[in-house]
């Protein structure tokens, strides 16, 4: 696997969210799933500091119809990775709804083992 070029500096924290929203969804975390996720999260994290970032990804019907955005795929992966190898502490989780949630599946493929090993939670919401 080609090394991954950073794009931006990574901002540490004690859990990290990435999120693939759902087809047609506006950026960065869409309406339906994103928001409520969020707002759950943070109540239930208390005074742990977290990120929640929206993948990077067109969300067309034209992805979903392709088993999920191919290019966002790897986008995804590659935050993953810039954060694991940047945040050794962080709790990683990568959520995704609808083609959100084939991203989720896609990305996984594409992660390192030693990647793979820091994710504490992975979640796809259907609809």
């Amino acid at each position: 696997m080609a090394p991954v070029e950073r794009r931006a500096t990574v901002q540490c924290a004690d859990v990290m969210v990435f999120f693939a929203r759902g087809t047609t969804e506006p950026a960065p975390i869409g309406t339906i799933v994103g928001p409520p996720l969020k707002a759950a999260l943070q109540r239930e994290l208390g005074s742990q500091t977290m990120s929640f970032q929206g993948v990077d990804y067109s969300a067309n019907v034209a992805g979903f119809l392709q088993g999920g955005d191919k290019q966002g795929s790897r986008t995804m992966a590659d935050d993953i990775t810039n954060a694991a190898n940047s945040c050794p502490n962080a709790k990683i989780v990568t959520a995704g709804y609808s083609q959100g949630g084939q991203l989720v599946h896609n990305s996984a493929e594409l992660l390192s083992p030693d990647v793979v090993s820091r994710i504490n939670a992975a979640v796809i919401f259907v609809g």
